[in-house]
């Protein structure tokens, strides 16, 4: 019986060493195409070696990123693919690793002043988006939000990063992590952003209907997160 093609890159992602999941897990938070001779100077900078404790050459993380594009965990262009993206984006989150990550990344791989072509500085914006995101950092966001309206008009992701990270897939648990004023911003930016592209949520607007009627917050504390609902409910026409 042939596994559903969703469920299948994380069931790969399961079977692989312990070196190649976290070489993965990485790459998530890299989020910018794979370059080879990057990724070694920021593994060396966490210390992180293979199964052998050896520290991985250039040659080796090519011979890996040849390996998950032909089983389908990377792209064609060398990033993770979209159902395993934000998936081990939030396992890095979760073990730890990813503000790790993050700082290194954005050291060996600046944005500002950083040199590549115009595309690769976009794709470095974007990366900081999604890395300000997953961190509540609005010193980030706000930055690099600018950088994307004023120099990369012409750059699209879609889907847009704030769908990525919050919708791709939706993760609850996450969600929750992070304090109430945060989850109302990032619930409001993900559907703000499908308004403007026409695009359906399901699950962020059935999270957002059921969280209403929480019994555990006070009713001032519930009455954005009901305005939310109702503009998002009367945009759809589907008030009852």
């Amino acid at each position: 019986m042939n596994t559903p093609a969703a469920t299948l890159p994380l069931e790969q992602y399961r079977r692989l060493s312990a070196f190649e999941q976290t070489l993965l897990r990485f790459l998530s938070v890299f989020y910018e195409p794979a370059n080879p001779t990057l990724i070694v100077a920021c593994l060396f900078k966490l210390d992180l070696r293979n199964n052998r404790g050896n520290r991985p050459t250039t040659a080796n993380i090519q011979h890996y990123i040849q390996k998950f594009v032909q089983n389908g965990l990377l792209t064609e262009d060398r990033i993770c693919c979209p159902e395993l993206m934000e998936t081990l984006a939030k396992m890095t989150v979760t073990d730890g690793g990813f503000a790790r990550y993050a700082k290194i990344i954005r050291s060996e791989a600046p944005l500002v002043g950083g040199v590549g072509k115009w595309s690769t500085r976009c794709w470095r914006a974007a990366r900081d988006l999604r890395i300000g995101l997953y961190l509540a950092d609005f010193d980030i966001i706000e930055e690099c939000e600018k950088f994307l309206v004023t120099q990369c008009q012409e750059f699209s992701l879609e889907p847009p990063v704030i769908s990525q990270v919050v919708a791709g897939p939706f993760d609850h648990a996450w969600l929750e992590s992070y304090a109430l004023s945060y989850r109302f911003y990032l619930l409001g930016e993900t559907l703000a952003e499908a308004q403007r592209d026409l695009r359906g949520i399901e699950p962020v607007v059935g999270y957002l209907a059921e969280f209403v009627t929480s019994p555990e917050l006070a009713a001032d504390e519930l009455v954005p997160f009901q305005r939310l609902l109702f503009q998002q409910l009367v945009l759809q026409g589907d008030l009852a």
